[in-house]
Order: structure tokens, then sequence, then C-alpha cells
């Protein structure tokens, strides 16, 4: 009405009349309701969330001090103020718990920034008289971007410069915590502390330098597979295991090593190396010890390993290297699963005499084992029943059939006609030609053993199968001549104890000893060394380090030969076999014309790695290498 009648005197008053004026009615019933502004909302919201977060704070603060007056509670109960303050103490109580509560310094960080955070907001609430929400987004820009002297509000100032330098302490805080964090990963790393997630892989338990030789035959055996991964679990550093892997110059073949740190017996370091995914299991004697404490932290092992949930796997089989030959049904009665235990060390004692038999065997016995040239493997031909041995020498193509297997898993390497249920062992030539004679009993003369000197220069604990083996190869009355810097009275103790172990009195050797150095050249002379049949150079135990136990053992060797030669007594049949452990001392050997020797790293770990690969496979050496029918 009233712009009706505007527009009515404006007319009155005018030359031109006026343009009607628009009236809009709304004819809605319905009441019109107030909208509220957004900004409005926006600060609703905030100040909600501002006091939501000054209560969390304040629950904390009455936390941190219902703390602190427990502990003053405490303090004066102990009556240790006579010791030190108060003060002293909730600062010995501060470490005691930030030692052992997981998170303590994020945790710190973050209640050192929530109460400055607060106090700044508060402070500048009441200076500026500014909102609670408007103060303490302010104090939090000071935090994250100390610029404090940009306020222009009355008592912002200060406030702001307090905030901005405990900002500036907050991020310095921050940062330390961020590089503490860093360096504590970048230390699991190189430490081998971090677990491996992987399956279908190999673990090896346990490390020495001569697991070097096993890498690299189980790398050469998964090369046809595309490669593989090969975890080791070593009590000594990764960094030095990793070091020393490098410096081997080993041929990984598309395979990959990794390396972690740990125990054999603790179950969280086993978990490290994913020990309940892993399809073999090498658990490897700790050969700094003796064999007794060897075998009981085997045991231990063991026990640890029967303990863990393992993932359901056909092909998952442990293989356990044992010190002595009576632990062997111990070890297998602690399986939680197929298992495989080799006493490789009497092994390789037996492996020693028996290469002594004929000049060049040895080189034989370490081209038959390993994957870089003979392999053996063991599988089902079908259509073979009735057949004669002899017709199936040449119905397999390249591969070389040695034998069988019955139900039992025991191996045969002679039979005359092939029945149902045997599985049949081919050895399988790829790049090495060996032709090999096999005679079956009766058809030569039996070799006769005769009295005999073996002389043995050196000492360690492979000497008790050595001697066993030797009193079993030659006649009565024969003579062992043992020469070694270790005390006469130890070495008689151990070979009674060896005895003892084996169930077996020495029947035909008399065993002398004689005391000296290796490098004794006077005291090897007064050996009969021109009357011996057979000379062992074995690697002195009384020297730790092995490249130094081989420069010796290379050294004597040079000394006997020579020796025999300005005698002029040296026999055309006379085997000298030194017992050597890496590769630089096969190669010194070659350059010194000797192709008779025995490098035990080498051959143990071959042994172990054939297994690992084809675990029904371990009765075959037994009786292929140290059987009667396959001498």
């Amino acid at each position: 009405m009233d712009a009706l009648r505007r527009g009515f005197f404006m007319g009155l008053f005018s030359e031109t009349a006026p343009e009607p004026p628009t009236v809009e009615v709304n004819c809605s019933c319905a009441p019109a309701v107030p909208s509220t502004p957004p900004a409005l909302e926006d600060s609703n919201e905030i100040g909600v969330s501002a006091y939501l977060f000054l209560g969390v704070w304040m629950v904390v603060l009455y936390y941190i001090s219902h703390t602190i007056w427990l502990e003053r509670h405490r303090f004066l109960q102990t009556q240790a103020a006579h010791q030190a303050g108060f003060a002293t103490y909730l600062t010995y109580r501060f470490g005691h718990w930030y030692a052992w509560t997981q998170a303590a310094s994020v945790k710190v960080l973050l209640v050192l920034s929530a109460t400055l955070l607060v106090v700044g907001g508060l402070g500048h609430s009441v200076l500026s008289q500014s909102s609670i929400q408007e103060s303490l987004w302010r104090s939090w820009i000071w935090i994250a971007d100390p610029d404090g002297g940009e306020s222009a509000l009355p008592g912002g100032h200060a406030v702001g410069v307090v905030v901005s330098i405990g900002g500036m302490l907050i991020f310095a805080l921050l940062l330390s915590l961020i590089t503490s964090a860093f360096e504590d990963f970048l230390w699991q790393i190189r430490h081998g502390s971090l677990p491996v997630v992987e399956g279908d892989h190999i673990v090896i338990l346990g490390y020495d330098r001569s697991a070097i030789w096993m890498i690299e035959e189980l790398c050469t055996a998964m090369e046809t597979s595309g490669g593989g991964l090969i975890a080791i679990l070593a009590s000594e550093g990764k960094a030095e295991v990793e070091n020393w892997i490098q410096h081997a110059d080993i041929n990984l073949r598309n395979s990959s090593v990794v390396v972690r740190t740990g125990q054999a017996y603790n179950e969280e370091d086993l978990t490290k190396v994913a020990v309940q995914t892993a399809r073999r299991i090498v658990l490897l004697a700790n050969k700094k010890v003796s064999r007794e404490e060897a075998d009981a932290q085997s045991l231990n092992a063991l026990l640890t390993l029967q303990g863990l949930d393992y993932t359901p796997s056909k092909e998952r089989c442990t293989i356990v290297e044992c010190c002595l030959v009576r632990n062997q049904n111990l070890f297998r009665s602690l399986a939680s699963g197929p298992m495989q235990v080799l006493a490789t060390q009497d092994f390789l004692g037996q492996l020693l005499v028996e290469a002594s038999r004929q000049r060049g065997l040895s080189q034989v016995i370490s081209q038959t084992l390993g994957f870089d040239g003979m392999e053996f493997y063991i599988a089902e031909v079908s259509g073979i029943e009735g057949w004669k041995f002899g017709d199936l020498l040449f119905a397999l193509g390249s591969s070389i059939p040695i034998g069988y297997m019955n139900g039992a898993q025991d191996a045969s390497t002679l039979v005359k006609s092939i029945t149902p249920g045997m599985r049949e062992k081919a050895m399988k030539a790829k790049h090495v030609r060996w032709s090999a004679a096999k005679s079956l009993p009766g058809s030569v003369k039996e070799q006769v053993a005769h009295e005999s000197i073996t002389v043995i220069i050196g000492w360690n604990e492979g000497i008790g199968s050595i001697v066993h083996e030797v009193d079993q190869a030659v006649g009565p009355n024969s003579t062992v001549m043992i020469y070694s810097p270790q005390d006469e009275d130890v070495r008689e103790e151990y070979l009674d104890k060896c005895q003892v172990r084996l169930n077996y009195k020495y029947q035909n050797v008399t065993v002398e000893h004689e005391q000296g150095a290796l490098g004794a050249r006077y005291r090897l002379e007064a050996l009969p060394l021109e009357k011996a049949q057979k000379i062992f150079i074995l690697a002195e135990k009384m020297v730790e380090c092995e490249d130094e136990k081989d420069r010796l053992t290379v050294a004597t060797l040079l000394q006997v030969r020579d020796i025999l030669r300005v005698r002029g007594t040296c026999k055309p049949d006379l085997v000298i076999l030194p017992q050597v452990l890496g590769k630089r001392a096969e190669k010194n050997c070659w350059k010194s014309g000797l192709i008779d020797y025995i490098n035990s790293n080498r051959l143990a770990c071959q042994v172990l790695a054939q297994v690992c690969q084809s675990p029904s496979i371990c009765s075959l050496f037994a009786e292929l290498l140290l059987g009667n029918t396959a001498r």
C-alpha cells in the first residue's frame, strides 16, 4: 500500500504519469522459515570442535596430573627422599616409562603440541578478546608457520612470539623423531631384522664359510627352473655374511640370497626367514664347538621347529646335519614332517679312506657329487616289469641306471630283474663324460687286506671315522701313525671316545702318536713316510682360520713330497691325500701336480645340496660311494 500511495503522489506532482508499480504477491499459506547464514553454521561447527578438543586435552591433563600424584605417593612410600629429590625421581620414572612404552616419543610429541596449542590459544583469547576457536586457529598457524610478530591484535605479539618459539622446538623434535625412526629402519635393514615374505623357498639355518659351496650348488640346481630364493639365518651379522658371499664370487644363476640375523632355536628369529612357508629347511651343525655341543644346539632348534604352525605343503622337508651317529634316531623322533638326517663328518671320514684306494678316485667322487656334471635322479619308469637290469642299461638313452629303490626307501645298486613297485635310480651326465664298470660279486678276485702302515699328519674331529675305516680296510698287525701338535693324551682320550660312540674296538691297527709342529721338516723326516701305503694330511684343528689351515696343509704336502723325492722311495701306488677347505688350496694342489685331494667343505655341501633337492636320494650315497658293491 505504501508503494501505491507513493506512486499516486508522484503522479500528481509530475508531468508524466509514472509507470504502475509491480507488486509481487505471495499466495503461499506456509509460514516463512528464517534462513541461517552459512558463515554462522561454519562458526558453530568450529566452536563445537574447539570445545571438544579442549575437553580431550583436559582429560589428558587430568590423567598426567593424577599420574604425577601417584608417583609422588610412591616416592614417599619407598623412602627414596634421602637419595634424591622428587624432581630427580620423576625424571627417573619418566625415563623408565619412555624406554618400555611403545611409541613413547610420538605420545610425548602429541602431548607437547596439544599443550602448546591450548596454552597459546587461551592466552591469545584472553589478551586479544577474540573467540576461543579463532585463538586456537591462530595458535596453530603460529606453531606450523612461526611468525608471531604479524599479529595486530592487542596482546597478540607476546603470545605469538612464545607460541612461535614453541612451534620451532616442536618442529625440531618432530625432525628428530623422523630421523630416529628412519635410522631405526636402516638399522633393521643392515642387521637383518625385517622378516622375509616368501613361499616355496629354501631356508638354511646356521652359517659358516663352508656354506658358500651349498649356496653355489643350490643355485646351479635351481637354474633350470628359473632360479629361486635362499634365505639364510646366521648368528653372525648380516653385513658380514653378505660380504663373505659377495667376495666368494658366486654365480647365482637367476637365484637370490637374503640374509637375516638370529638363532635357529629362537622362534621369533625363525619367522624372519619364513620357515613356515619354506619347501626345504636345512639345519647346519655348528662346527665351531664340539660335536656334543653342536648336536645339543641342533636338538633345541628341532624342538623350536616342531612347535611352529606350518603352511600345508607336500614338498616341505627338513635336512639336518648331525655330528654323532648315535643321535640320528633321536633327531628323527623330533621331526614335524619329512626329515633326512646326515652325519656328514663321519661320512667324509669314510669318503676320505675310500678315495685313497686308488689314485684319481677322489676326482671321480668330486665330479659325481653335486650338480655341475653328474646329477642323480629318482624316477618311476613304467613298462619295465620283468626286464633284466642289463637290458635296462641301454634303454634310457643318455641316462645311466644304477639301481632301484624299493617301497621301504632302501637303496640297492644290484638287481637281476625289475619287479613291480621298484623305483629306478638314474644318473644323468650333462657336461662331463664318465664311464664306470660295475662288477658283480664273484666276477673278480676280492682284494686281500695286508699288513700296512698308514701315516696321518694333522688332527681334527673327523679322525675317529678315518681310523675306524682304516682298521676295516687293512690287515692285522697294521700301524696308524698320527703326527700332530695336539697333546698325545688328548688324542688317545678322543680315540677312546670315538670307539665307544661307534661301539667298535680297533681290531687290526695299533695307533702310535708323534707330537710336533706340522711345518717342522726335521720332525717330518723322522716319520716312516717311505714305508707308508697311504698318507693323509688333515686340516689341523688347533689352527682357527680356514685359510691358514689350507696354507699349512699345502706346505706340509710339498715337504712330504720333497722328502720322498730326496730319499728316492716314492712308490708309484702311494696315495698322498690332503684335506683342503677352500678354493685357493684346490688351485695350489693342481699347480703342484697333485690331483688327489679331498675338499671336505665342498663334498659335505654337495651332499647336503643333493639331498635338499631330492630328499629320497639320501640312502643312495652310502650304497653307491661307501658300499662294497660300488668299489
